[in-house]
């Protein structure tokens, strides 16, 4: 004999097979799905039966479909609850009944009146349930709402357990409230068991519970709860075990965002500025970083906060971090700044070094290199007194960027293999990655373009492994430069726009600002003149926004070469006139040598031949003492800007010429170009 019994719980029979029925299915929000593969959701033609029985005419069009399958995906794929909303459509349009979806009790109401009243409204079908539950079961059942994308065992226990007042565990209350369908337990979850609610089950329990007499406390359980989850994870985020950390963060990521919301509306704010100080590197890693900048801004400016404390010290250090990332500079610098005097009023040397490391890289952004140097061996020389070897490895990545930007490239990689040995033996997988990007870009600007693939290869895979947006994103627009360099311009293309692509999403303007030179460049290279314009001028505009000189003096030059290509003489004089006094101010061998380049261009179009001859030497000469080659494609050009000049010169002219511009001074061939331009 078999029998098939719904049930609103699990009966616990002998012989007894249990089978969930699951909510209907619906689409993911996240995905663009045709009007035909919609059709094909359950929940969709449920909604659309319901709608038509109260309006003919309804039919799922492209204007309203992506209204209705996101009330069904709010909605929990809930069947009572979609017919109810269908129901609306007397009254609104779906795009009005998604609006409405933040109170959907109140709003889904008004079912067939021949059926029982528990079957008329969400509010009562749910209300009904929670009438049969146990005394202790109910209270159980609201508190368990307070938790913002489900919970784990240990959560529940030590949140809902809180007050000493509930008989029995709480995890035989859980297993009844699963029994009850009025909870779920994740099965795809990899570390110990996850529960959670509906959220359309949950919206009914949080008004139980905001209106008990434990409102307060279970938030505040709640809070000090996830408090201390970040706090532990915190160390672990830069060591072996930071990938199972920072997931485990992820999950808890709408918890999180609830204690934020209670910080706010109840003034807590050393318990914000605790978890905002512990979360920020998450925030970056996993690609919130507006969500981290807006959070650590609002948490920083509630009243009634301890001037001098450790944690407003390292939420100030967590936003100055991120604001440097969205290349808000003076905002980061103010951040940073404070931070430090905090450090230094406490006399806590390793948070003075992670400071002063921050407020390097910001003066690394802006290659104001002195100040660069100054602050990295400051921090360099604390965190070897306090054995912090992240720290130091920090502070070598710095220095190896100071040495980069000097052009002393041979500097810059030995710095960086340093700061790379250094993470590898603490096991921060994000910083070994991240050292591999910048070995990357080291090898590929001398050439090595092998040695930069490995590294940027074995970046990836640890990106990947990591998620790690940010950095995954950054080693695309490396990858993408470096393959151009080799001539690949095809490949190159497509790996430069899906990392701006991926920046973008993650509003990392600097290298969105970076990639938009990178591939700028490429689209000239492949004879793209008007696109690498626009993508130049992009760059160029973001450059002068953060008031970048280096990346204003590099996009003015390449502006220059389109403005060649479109026979602009006159733009493209300007654009190497600024570019190369900018990079003369700054001292960049490498911008100086594509300046000159740009000259000779210009003498041999104006048939200059003489002038353009000692020029391109001059620049050759340039790129040869700091290492630094010219790209297959760029390098092909030249050649046959050579060639041409051969040709137009006698031989013996062309080689004096030549040989004159390879024993100039770097001082000498920047007054010569300025002085065959006022000429021309």
């Amino acid at each position: 004999l078999k029998i098939l019994v719904t049930s609103r719980v699990v009966l616990h029979l002998t012989g007894e097979h249990e089978f969930a029925v699951q909510p209907l299915a619906t689409p993911d929000p996240k995905q663009s799905l045709s009007l035909e593969a919609l059709t094909h959701f359950a929940a969709i033609e449920l909604f659309k039966q319901r709608a038509q029985s109260v309006q003919p005419e309804f039919a799922i069009t492209d204007e309203n479909a992506k209204a209705v399958a996101a009330i069904c995906y709010r909605l929990d794929g809930l069947p009572l609850a979609i017919e109810l909303a269908a129901a609306r459509l007397k009254i609104f349009s779906p795009q009005t009944i998604l609006t409405r979806l933040e109170k959907r009790l109140e709003l889904l109401k008004g079912g067939p009146r021949d059926v029982p009243a528990r079957h008329q409204t969400l509010r009562q079908a749910i209300a009904w349930s929670d009438d049969l539950l146990e005394a202790e079961e109910k209270i159980l059942f609201r508190r368990l709402a307070v938790f913002a994308g489900g919970c784990s065992l240990e959560a529940a226990e030590a949140v809902c357990s809180a007050r000493h007042d509930v008989a029995g565990s709480a995890l035989d209350g859980i297993a009844a409230l699963v029994d009850k369908s009025l909870l779920r337990q994740d099965r795809a979850a990899d570390r110990g068991p996850r529960f959670m609610m509906l959220e359309t089950i949950r919206e009914y329990a949080l008004e139980r519970l905001q209106a008990s007499a434990d409102w307060e406390a279970t938030r505040r359980a709640h809070a000090h709860f996830f408090l201390a989850l970040a706090e532990r994870a915190e160390p672990q985020l830069t060591g072996p075990e930071q990938k199972a950390w920072c997931d485990q963060l992820a999950k808890e990521h709408e918890n999180f965002r609830a204690v934020f919301n209670w910080v706010q509306a109840t003034g807590e704010v050393n318990l914000g500025l605790r978890l905002g100080g512990a979360l920020w590197r998450f925030w970056l890693w996993r690609g919130h970083v507006r969500e981290g900048y807006d959070r650590l801004n609002a948490l920083l400016a509630l009243p009634n906060a301890a001037p001098y404390s450790k944690e407003r010290a390292s939420a100030l250090n967590g936003a100055g971090t991120i604001a440097n990332i969205l290349c808000d500079y003076r905002a980061a610098r103010a951040f940073l700044q404070e931070s430090l005097l905090i450090w230094r009023k406490l006399g806590d040397k390793r948070g003075m070094g992670i400071a002063l490391n921050n407020l390097a890289w910001i003066a690394c952004h802006r290659v104001e290199l002195a100040t660069a140097q100054a602050l990295s061996q400051e921090a360099l020389d604390l965190h070897r007194q306090t054995g912090d070897q992240r720290g130091e490895a920090v502070a070598l990545n710095n220095l190896s960027w100071v040495a980069f930007f000097h052009c002393d490239l041979a500097q810059a990689l030995s710095l960086q293999e340093q700061s790379l040995a250094l993470r590898r033996n603490i096991g921060d997988e994000r910083g070994t990655a991240f050292s591999q990007n910048v070995l990357g870009q080291f090898e590929a600007t001398r050439g090595n373009y092998q040695k930069a693939i490995s590294h940027l290869e074995e970046s990836r895979r640890l990106h990947q492994r990591l998620d790690d947006k940010q950095g995954l994103a950054w080693m695309l627009i490396l990858l993408g430069n470096t393959v151009r360099k080799q001539g690949d311009l095809e490949d190159a293309i497509k790996l430069l726009e899906e990392g701006i692509a991926a920046l973008r999403v993650i509003d990392n303007r600097w290298g969105i600002e970076l990639g938009l030179y990178w591939l700028g460049i490429a689209a000239q290279e492949f004879g793209h003149f008007q696109r690498a314009e626009a993508l130049l001028e992009e760059s160029l505009a973001m450059s002068r926004e953060r008031e970048s000189h280096w990346g204003i003096a590099s996009a003015l030059c390449r502006l220059g070469d389109v403005a060649l290509e479109k026979n602009d003489y006159a733009r493209a004089k300007a654009c190497y006139h600024e570019s190369l006094s900018r990079h003369e101010e700054l001292g960049n061998k490498i911008g100086i040598a594509e300046a000159l380049v740009g000259y000779g261009r210009i003498a041999l179009v104006e048939k200059r031949n003489a002038r353009a001859a000692r020029l391109f030497a001059a620049a050759e000469l340039l790129r040869a003492q700091v290492g630094a080659p010219l790209s297959m494609r760029e390098h092909e050009r030249c050649d046959r800007e050579v060639a041409a000049l051969r040709a137009a010169l006698m031989d013996n002219e062309f080689d004096a010429e030549f040989a004159a511009g390879k024993t100039i001074t770097e001082e000498q061939a920047i007054a010569y170009a300025l002085e065959s331009a006022d000429k021309q």
